[in-house]
């Protein structure tokens, strides 16, 4: 887990991430829960927003998959697996509409 940002240098959409991982692990199911914490910075915008990812495995699996991701931590909007991936790294390249079009999620 690594905390990291993107500057666009005024002319789009940058962001901050703050990531926080939990661990779990019930009979025959590991789980990572991450929260990121993402602020969106620009040129007239300074807004944070809260995702949550659910990484598993079994116990013979080696990596750990995205099971679910969701845009907030109540649960209540669920968020695409590739979305959650884009927005938690800082290098994907996510374009600035769909940055605002994920801040726009409840």
């Amino acid at each position: 887990m690594a905390n990291g940002g993107e500057s666009r240098f005024g002319v789009g959409v940058s962001r901050e991430i703050h990531a926080q991982c939990s661990l779990s692990q019930t009979s025959g199911l590991e789980q990572i829960g991450m929260i990121l914490r993402v602020n969106f910075n620009g040129q007239g915008l300074n807004h944070e927003a809260t995702y949550l990812g659910i990484y598993a495995r079994s116990p013979s699996d080696k990596k750990f998959v995205l099971r679910f991701a969701k845009s907030d931590l109540n649960g209540r909007t669920m968020l695409s697996t590739k979305d959650f991936e884009e927005l938690a790294d800082p290098f994907s390249g996510i374009p600035n509409e769909k940055l605002l079009d994920l801040l726009r999620k409840p």
